[in-house]
């Protein structure tokens, strides 16, 4: 009778978490807005994502380091409003630990053109996961390379 009474409060518990929005495992249950955009949790904080420097002329040598991605995760490096069929700036694979690291030299916009100065989203993607980092470009100027001893 005892085991009864707990299996009978156990799925009344579990019929109540549903009603009031749980999936059953204690988080709640995606709405619908949620389930269109069909974003991937790699991790409670999701993937995080930085650029270094954080900020420079066109020209610069960054460093894009990214942790919390799906393990062996293919991603690629794009300018956050780069048209879908857009060359990305760079690719790396992350390792089993979900890390990720790649450096590119950031000298254009995805079409071509100039950079301008201000603040220029970057963006990693890999499936549906993603997140944007922000690089300030500070001046038009370009960038002298420091191996060349001019």
């Amino acid at each position: 009778m005892v085991k009864l009474r707990i299996v009978c409060l156990a799925a009344l518990l579990l019929w109540l978490g549903v009603a009031c929005g749980s999936n059953g495992n204690g988080a709640a249950a995606p709405t619908s807005t949620q389930r269109s955009l069909a974003v991937q949790t790699v991790a409670p904080s999701g993937p995080s994502l930085s650029v270094e420097p954080r900020d420079g002329p066109p020209g610069t040598l960054v460093t894009v380091t990214g942790a919390g991605w799906p393990a062996r995760a293919a991603i690629a490096i794009v300018a956050a409003n780069a048209a879908s069929a857009a060359q990305p700036y760079a690719t790396a694979t992350a390792g089993d630990d979900g890390v990720f690291t790649t450096r590119f030299r950031l000298e254009k916009a995805p079409d071509g053109s100039d950079l301008k100065i201000g603040r220029f989203d970057l963006r990693a993607q890999a499936a549906s996961v993603q997140a944007t980092v922000a690089f300030e470009v500070d001046t038009p100027r370009p960038v002298r390379d420091p191996s060349s001893g001019s």
